[in-house]
């Protein structure tokens, strides 16, 4: 029978990072990391009543670890004008989750995955402290990408007019971005604006102290990794734009599945899922 915790990591006096722990007792398999993107929680990944991708996950045998990035879900202070930070905190908070897991599982290598823009913040996260890349067995990413090449109508209204105007709008005027456009949860100021210029086509340095993740990336060598893409998600999880972030990030050992029937979310939350590319995804990462 599967269980559940609330785990918690603090940052710092004022912030701390919100985890739901998903396992079955007796299991001893590598303990995976969820990673959520923009606009979203961990929740993309499981249900109150504990179905969905995790707990499949934990219900063969490995102990799930849902992260809620800052300001999210389980995750306190929830994000508000008064409450900001830049897409590097965040990057560094990864670090401080690697490190609570290694003292979890000291003895296991880590399986990290994401879904949308949480692949981007996980690569960014192993090229800036690449003394981690030993202890991480693989990765596997759903339908992430960093910067969008794509061009048409649906691609205008939503990132150019929604994504990267109307929300850059709202967060420079609210001071921060409700959730009433994109997505369920608000996005920091200075975090959306960071995401922002690098969905535009654009160099991949950190914009806060210049770190050069590709050239980083040019003498880094990442673990394994499987990238997963939808065929009823052209913009956001295009197959072009995965594969321009592969090779930005010089991953010399990947796979790339495309699957067909679902879009940017169903291809983690659609039932099908369960007996299609899961069960493969399982193969895949033992």
């Amino acid at each position: 029978m599967l269980k559940d915790e609330n785990l918690f990591v603090k940052i710092d006096e004022h912030n701390q990072l919100g985890i739901k722990y998903i396992y079955k007792e007796g299991h001893d398999k590598e303990p995976i990391i969820l990673i959520h993107g923009s606009a979203e929680n961990g929740r993309i990944f499981y249900s109150k009543s504990l179905k969905g991708f995790a707990p499949f996950l934990a219900d063969n045998g490995y102990p799930v670890y849902v992260i809620d990035l800052r300001g999210k879900g389980l995750s306190t202070p929830h994000i508000s004008k008064k409450v900001n930070f830049t897409q590097l905190d965040v990057i560094n908070d990864l670090k401080l989750i690697f490190d609570f897991i290694l003292t979890r599982h000291p003895s296991q290598k880590q399986i990290w995955g994401s879904h949308s823009w949480g692949g981007v913040l996980i690569n960014s996260f192993m090229l800036r402290f690449d003394s981690v890349i030993p202890q991480i067995k693989c990765n596997f990413h759903f339908a992430t990408k960093r910067s969008i090449h794509s061009f048409s109508l649906k691609k205008v209204y939503m990132v150019n007019f929604g994504f990267n105007f109307l929300m850059s709008f709202k967060a420079r005027t609210l001071g921060y971005v409700p959730p009433l456009f994109f997505g369920i949860e608000s996005e920091a100021r200075d975090y959306h604006l960071d995401v922002v210029r690098w969905v535009r086509p654009s160099a991949y340095v950190d914009l806060t102290d210049g770190f050069n993740y590709e050239e980083k990336a040019k003498t880094t060598e990442l673990p394994p990794a499987l990238h997963i893409s939808a065929d009823k998600d052209p913009i956001l999880g295009n197959p072009f734009d995965i594969e321009a972030h592969i090779k930005e990030c010089h991953i010399a050992n990947y796979e790339r599945w495309h699957m067909h029937g679902y879009d940017h979310n169903t291809i983690l939350t659609d039932k099908k899922a369960l007996k299609e590319h899961f069960p493969r995804l399982l193969a895949w990462i033992s």
